[in-house]
C-alpha cells in the first residue's frame, strides 16, 4: 500500500458558485492539489472525462438546469467515478441536502462557510479513507477468492521444541491422518519427495541462521505414492538475541498449474507430434553454438531434411499413417544424432553439441557443432540416409521406404548468423531435388567438391586390402650404446594407382572414421608378422612393434582379432608389442580388462606418446604395460630446453619405478642421442638411426 503522507496529492475538481470560487481555488492549490474549476452542473460531466479527477468538491448552491443531486447520478453513473471522493458543500442545517446527497452519491458533506484549512484536511481525509476501503475490497475480494479456489494449508514450527503444527487442509494436501496434529519436522520433511528433501532443509536451514522467509516449489509424496506439486513459503520471527522462534508457512498445491505451465513451455518450444525441438528452441540452440564455435574457431553444419515424396503416403494411406512414418523418421534421426560422438569429440569438458528438430510438414533440420573439418559432414549425412535405409512398417498397409534430400550449410563460410545459414542450407535443399533427391549437397561448390573428394577416398580405402595398394614400411630401435636394433616398428603406406605413396596421417583419420580402419590394423599386424617370421628377427631378439588404433581398441572382439592375425603367420605373441595412446585410457573401466587379456596372451604393451595426453598416475600404475613411448615434442629441443630435459627426467623415473622400459621417439642428433643416454634411456628411434623404409631395405 502507497503511503499517503508521501502520495501526491491528486487532480482535484472544483464545482462552485462564483462567490467560493476564487477563494477556495486557491486555497486548494496552496496544498499541493492540482485544481481545475468549473461554475456550472452541465460542465462537471465533462470535466470529470475518463480516468477522472481524483477528488470531487461541488457546491449544492451551483447553477445550471440540472440539480446538484441530478449532476452526482451522472457522474457516479461513470464507471471510473463510482469510488472517487465527492464531497458536497451544503448550507449550514440543511438535513434535506444531506439526505438527498446521500441518495445520490455524496460521499461527505462541509458547510459552504467552513473554514478552508478544515475543507483541506476534510479532503485529505477523504482521500485516505476512500483508498482504505479500496484496498480493503480488493483484500477481501482476493481472500474470498482464494478460500474458495486455492487449495492452501499453513504450519508453524517452533525450533526450539522442534515440533510442527498444521492446518487442516495441510492433512489433506500431504495426505496425513486428521489424528496427527503435530509432529517434529523431520516427519514433516519425509513427505518431500527424496529429490527435494536436501532443497527443503536448505531452506529451513539458512531460515535459522537469519534469512528471514523462502519461497520454493516442492514435490510431496502422498500415502498412496502420488507426488503433488507444492508451492511452500515460510517467514520467521526472531528473539532479541536473532534465534528464531517461530517458522510461519504455507503450502499451496500448484500441481496443475506446474503441468499446465510445462505443457505451455512444451508447446512452445517443440512438435506435439514428434517431440522434437521447433524452430524456435532450435534457433535458440543454433545461436549457442555458433556463439561456441566463434570462441573454438570451429565449424557448425546445419543440414535440412526433407522426405521424398512424402505426400504420396498422405495421399494413398492418409494423414494417420503418414504422422506414424513422421514419428518414425523422427526417431531414427534423434538416434543418429546421439551418436554423432562418431564425428565430435568432448575435448573441453563439454557434451557434445547437436540438436535435431521439426520445421513442419516433412521438413527436419539438424545442427552439429564442434566440428573440426568439413570433410567430416558428409559422414553425417551419410548416416542420416542409413538410418532410413530399413524400411517403416504403417499398419495396415505394410512396408514403406523412405529417402530424403539435404542441404548443408556450414558456419563461418556459409553464412555467420543463423539466417543466413538456413537460407543457404534451404537452397542447397533445392538443388539436391533438382539433382535427382536421394542425395546431399552442400551450399558451396567448393564444399561439394571436398565432400566428394572424402567420399571418394573412403570407397578406394576400403578397396586397398583386397587391390594389394598397403605396403608396409619399418622404423628401427636402437640401443644408443651399441647401436644394436632391439625392435622395428611397423608404419603402414598407401600406395594409391592414380596418387602414388600416401602417408598415414593422409588416410588413417578416414579409416578410423569409415570403420576400415579394423581390416588396416589386421593387414599390418598379420604383415609384420609375417616378415618377422620370414627373416628370423624373433630369433635374433627383436620384436615387432604395431600401432593399435583407438577404434579398433574398443570392439569386444579385439583380443581375438590381433591374436589371429599374429597366429595365422606362426609368430609367438611374444614377439609383438603393440602400441596404444593415451586416449585410449579415457574409458579406464573398459581398457584395464582388455589390455589385461592382451597381455596374458603374450603381447608386450606400450604407451605411445607419453606425456601429450592425459593420463593418470593412478592409473598408469594399475595399467600392465611394459614401456612408455617418450613424445618427439619432448625430445626435440632436450638438448637446449631444460624443461624438456627436465620432464623426459621425470617419464624415465616414472618409468623405472614401475619396473617399465623406456623408448625416445624422434631422436634425429647425435646430441640428442648423447642426452638421453646421460639421462638413462637406451632405446630410441628416429632418422638418427634409420628412416621408414620397406622392408628389404631396412638393415637388421
Amino acid at each position: 500500500m502507497t503511503d499517503p503522507r508521501t502520495e501526491a496529492p491528486p487532480h482535484l475538481l472544483l464545482a462552485v458558485a462564483p462567490d467560493l470560487r476564487t477563494h477556495l481555488a486557491d486555497t486548494f492549490a496552496s496544498d499541493g492539489f492540482t485544481v481545475t474549476t468549473v461554475t456550472a452542473c452541465a460542465d462537471v460531466c465533462a470535466a470529470c472525462a475518463e480516468p477522472g479527477p481524483g477528488v470531487v468538491v461541488i457546491d449544492a448552491e451551483l447553477d445550471g438546469d440540472r440539480t446538484v443531486f441530478q449532476t452526482i447520478l451522472e457522474l457516479r453513473a461513470q464507471p471510473w467515478m463510482a469510488e472517487t471522493p465527492v464531497l458536497q458543500l451544503i448550507a449550514a442545517h440543511d438535513a434535506g441536502a444531506v439526505h438527498q446527497g446521500l441518495k445520490a452519491g455524496a460521499t461527505d458533506f462541509a458547510t459552504r462557510t467552513a473554514p478552508t484549512p478544515l475543507l483541506a484536511h476534510r479532503v485529505r481525509q477523504l482521500q485516505r479513507v476512500t483508498r482504505t476501503v479500496r484496498d480493503l475490497r480488493k483484500s477481501e475480494s482476493s481472500l474470498a477468492q482464494a478460500q474458495r479456489i486455492a487449495r492452501l494449508g499453513n504450519w508453524i514450527w517452533d525450533p526450539q521444541e522442534d515440533r510442527v503444527v498444521w492446518s487442516a487442509e495441510v492433512h489433506r494436501l500431504l495426505g496425513v491422518p486428521d489424528t496427527i496434529r503435530t509432529a517434529p519436522m523431520a516427519r514433516f520433511l519425509d513427505r518431500v519427495h527424496r529429490s527435494d528433501q536436501a532443497a527443503a532443509r536448505s531452506a529451513l536451514d539458512q531460515v535459522l541462521a537469519g534469512s528471514p522467509a523462502f519461497a520454493l516449489d516442492l514435490r510431496f509424496v502422498q500415502k498412496g505414492g502420488q507426488a503433488r506439486v507444492l508451492h511452500t513459503q515460510g517467514e520467521a520471527m526472531y528473539d532479541e538475541q536473532g534465534r528464531a522462534t517461530r517458522v510461519m508457512g504455507t503450502l499451496q498445491d500448484i500441481t496443475e498449474r506446474t503441468a499446465a505451465e510445462n505443457r505451455i513451455k512444451f508447446l512452445a518450444y517443440y512438435d506435439s507430434l514428434t517431440h522434437l525441438p521447433n524452430r524456435v528452441l532450435f534457433t535458440e540452440r543454433l545461436r549457442g553454438m555458433l556463439a561456441t564455435a566463434r570462441r573454438r574457431q570451429q565449424l557448425v553444419a546445419t543440414v535440412f531434411v526433407d522426405l521424398d515424396n512424402f505426400k504420396s503416403v498422405n495421399d494413398t494411406m492418409g494423414h494417420t499413417a503418414g504422422d506414424e512414418l513422421l514419428k518414425t523418421v523422427a526417431e531414427r534421426f534423434r538416434d543418429t544424432v546421439r551418436d554423432t560422438d562418431l564425428f565430435t569429440r568432448d575435448r573441453h569438458g563439454e557434451s557434445e553439441t547437436h540438436t535435431v528438430a521439426r520445421l513442419g510438414g516433412d521438413e527436419f533440420i539438424l545442427a552439429i557443432g564442434d566440428l573440426e573439418r568439413v570433410e567430416d559432414v558428409p559422414r553425417i549425412a551419410r548416416r542420416l540416409q542409413d538410418a532410413l535405409k530399413q524400411p517403416v512398417t504403417l499398419a495396415p498397409y505394410g512396408e514403406v521406404f523412405v529417402t530424403t534430400s539435404m542441404g548443408i550449410s556450414v558456419f563461418p563460410q556459409d553464412g555467420q548468423t543463423v539466417e543466413e545459414l538456413f537460407k543457404n542450407a534451404d537452397a542447397a535443399l533445392y538443388h539436391a531435388k533438382d539433382s535427382g533427391r536421394d542425395c546431399f549437397q552442400f551450399f558451396s561448390s567448393s564444399l561439394n567438391d571436398a565432400a566428394l573428394q572424402r567420399l571418394l577416398l573412403e570407397g578406394h580405402l576400403r578397396r586397398a586390402v583386397q587391390n594389394d595398394e598397403l605396403v608396409a614400411y619399418f622404423q628401427p630401435q636402437v640401443d644408443g650404446r651399441t647401436n644394436r636394433v632391439v625392435a622395428v616398428e611397423a608404419l603402414m603406406r598407401w600406395n594409391r594407382p592414380e596418387a602414388g605413396l600416401i602417408a598415414p596421417a593422409q588416410f588413417i583419420h578416414v579409416a578410423e572414421e569409415s570403420g576400415s580402419i579394423h581390416e588396416l590394423g589386421r593387414w599390418i599386424l598379420h604383415k609384420s608378422s609375417s616378415e618377422s617370421v620370414a627373416r628370423g628377427w624373433h630369433a635374433r631378439g627383436v620384436n615387432v612393434a604395431v600401432n593399435i588404433s583407438a577404434q579398433q581398441f574398443k570392439r569386444p572382439d579385439v583380443v581375438d582379432t590381433l591374436l589371429e592375425a599374429v597366429t595365422a603367420s606362426q609368430l609367438d605373441p611374444r614377439a609383438v608389442s603393440l602400441e596404444i595412446t593415451e586416449s585410449v585410457l579415457a574409458d579406464h573401466a573398459r581398457a584395464v580388462p582388455t589390455l589385461r587379456a592382451l597381455k596374458d596372451a603374450g603381447f608386450s604393451l606400450i604407451l605411445d606418446d607419453f606425456g601429450t595426453g592425459y593420463s593418470s598416475l593412478t592409473y598408469l600404475k594399475a595399467l600392465p604395460l611394459d614401456a612408455l613411448k617418450i613424445d618427439r615434442s619432448f625430445i626435440r629441443n632436450i638438448t637446449t630446453d631444460s624443461r624438456d630435459a627436465a620432464i623426459v627426467t621425470a617419464i624415465i623415473g616414472v618409468a623405472r619405478s614401475l619396473s617399465m622400459d623406456v623408448v625416445a621417439e624422434g631422436v634425429e642428433r647425435a646430441a640428442q642421442r648423447d642426452k638421453l643416454l646421460e639421462l638413462g634411456c637406451p632405446v630410441m628411434q628416429g632418422y638418427l638411426f634409420g628412416r621408414p623404409v620397406p622392408v628389404d631395405q631396412l638393415i637388421c
